[in-house]
């Protein structure tokens, strides 16, 4: 058992590096990619296949993270029957100029990392959701969670999401089927600081065999302008038994 605590020697790697925007993309990128054979860090990334990536404010901009996550995509693809060669945890992305652009890849990162990531901070960007391009890369994000279990926190504050964004997040909560992991009597939609929480009690899962533990998504667009309202959450009671965590 890892101790969350603990940060990975990637982690620390990461941290130090001093470049930023594109360059800094390329730098992890081949990071990563130096865990995949013949890759002179393939050995040790089979000790050590924990990952965590933070890079707030260092102004990765959306082609920066591109060529991060492709990057990823391959390593977290890697199996050689021996183990694993990237196990991501954590993503901070706060403060690097991204925007809706970026969810397309963001998604097959999150799907990736299903079983893993526990903390996606996405605060202070700019992704924003208006054109037919932007909404169609918000819902396939959002449906990227669905299979993530130990996940706990999305943090999207700071991003001028819009309303479209937040009409989204209902409609594609709402058509989820039940995976038996929150009772929407937990779901809590709170006007005093515009935070989304879907909090569900400890219990077994029928689908993931595990306790749901408390995840929110979190922004600070106003809950009204959202059309994200008490009544939304007494109409997925009304229609569903249960609902889902993302």
């Amino acid at each position: 058992m890892r101790l969350s605590l603990i940060k990975s020697q990637f982690a620390n790697d990461v941290q130090s590096r001093k470049s930023e925007g594109l360059k800094l993309g390329q730098v992890i990128a081949k990071d990563l990619l130096k865990r995949v054979p013949p890759g002179s860090g393939h050995k040790a990334a089979l000790r050590d296949p924990y990952v965590e990536i933070d890079v707030s404010g260092r102004a990765l901009t959306d082609d920066g993270f591109q060529e991060t996550a492709k990057a990823f995509t391959t390593s977290a693809m890697f199996r050689d029957g021996i183990g694993r060669v990237v196990i991501l945890e954590e993503l901070g992305l706060k403060g690097n100029q991204l925007t809706a652009g970026s969810l397309w890849a963001l998604s097959r990162v999150v799907t990736l990392s299903a079983h893993d990531l526990k903390d996606l901070d996405l605060s202070d960007n700019l992704i924003s959701i208006v054109t037919a391009e932007e909404v169609a890369a918000w819902e396939n994000f959002l449906e990227s969670f669905s299979g993530c279990c130990v996940l706990r926190r999305i943090d999207l504050s700071g991003n001028p999401l819009g309303p479209r964004a937040f009409e989204i997040l209902a409609r594609v909560y709402g058509n989820e089927e039940p995976v038996d992991l929150l009772s929407l009597s937990d779901l809590k939609l709170t006007r005093d600081d515009s935070t989304i929480d879907f909090t569900g009690a400890t219990g077994g899962s029928t689908s993931l065999q595990q306790p749901m533990r408390r995840m929110s998504v979190v922004s600070d667009d106003p809950v009204n302008d959202a059309k994200v309202t008490p009544n939304t959450a007494s109409d997925w009671r009304r229609d569903f038994r249960q609902g889902i965590s993302s």
